[in-house]
């Protein structure tokens, strides 16, 4: 999700944000959690990327107005990865006033986000009587390998269901080898549901030693238009049900395509 540069524009031209996931609300309202990747900080700092040429290095530097977290995370059970290449585009200072206003909010977040990261780069948290873990492998980031597998090992006997959000890969190609074999390894290490972030297309989706594996779900709410691939995304629904006889879980997984529209909303895409 990437609230700055045009969605801001839209925003500020609408009075508000709320408006982005108007046509998703009802899906929103079923859901006990929504975990969504935040693309950048939220910070008071004036935004670079809004009027800037397309191209130029202020166009990639993002920051979100603190009502952002008001008017939309805050109205629905987001929980955000903030382990990504833009988390730290206004520093120390933003990446501190980030932590600050999602605390304010009560919204939980996850993510590694810098080396010697003092704040706790996983959340668990408890979902309809099931323990959940939600940590974060960011490619961009010295020592995420590392990261992503301490802190799997730290909790793992800790949660039920242990979710690993990605943020890898080349933009806008399909996935690779090495990115397969890794999320190999992280099943392997004790993943139960891996979903990626970073391409801004969808693609290709795995089932390994019975796990599900999202290798990209494409761009959320993003102003990217130049082609049909960026402009569609992957929204998905995860059921999880405990056996009645074993320790074991049943998956429902149902894979909503969504658009995202020139006037910075994100809707369904119907099928027919």
């Amino acid at each position: 999700m990437m609230f700055d540069r045009h969605i801001r524009e839209k925003a500020q031209a609408k009075g508000n944000y709320d408006f982005i996931f108007d046509s998703l609300a009802p899906l929103f309202s079923e859901a006990d959690v929504i975990v969504a990747n935040l693309e950048g900080p939220v910070t008071d700092f004036p935004s670079r990327s809004v009027g800037s040429e397309i191209g130029s290095t202020n166009n990639y530097f993002f920051t979100f107005e603190p009502k952002v977290v008001v008017e939309i995370l805050a109205q629905w059970p987001f929980i955000v990865n903030l382990g990504n290449n833009h988390i730290l585009n206004f520093g120390q200072e933003g990446l501190t006033q980030t932590y600050w206003y999602l605390k304010e909010s009560g919204l939980p977040y996850f993510g590694y986000t810098q080396p010697a990261q003092e704040e706790p780069s996983y959340v668990i948290k408890e979902i309809r009587g099931i323990s959940f873990g939600f940590v974060n492998y960011n490619q961009f980031v010295t020592g995420g390998k590392e990261r992503v597998y301490r802190d799997m090992a730290e909790i793992r006997d800790s949660v039920e269901v242990l979710v690993v959000y990605t943020h890898w890969g080349n933009e806008y190609v399909q996935e690779n080898q090495v990115i397969k074999d890794l999320a190999h390894q992280l099943v392997e290490a004790g993943a139960d549901l891996i979903i990626g972030s970073h391409p801004h297309v969808v693609q290709g989706v795995e089932a390994y030693e019975g796990k599900r594996i999202y290798y990209s779900l494409g761009n959320f709410v993003f102003d990217q238009y130049f082609e049909e691939a960026v402009q569609n995304g992957l929204l998905v629904e995860a059921k999880v049900c405990q056996s009645t006889d074993t320790d074991s879980f049943n998956w429902e997984f149902i894979d909503h395509p969504i658009q995202l529209n020139l006037d910075g909303t994100t809707s369904l895409t119907v099928v027919e």
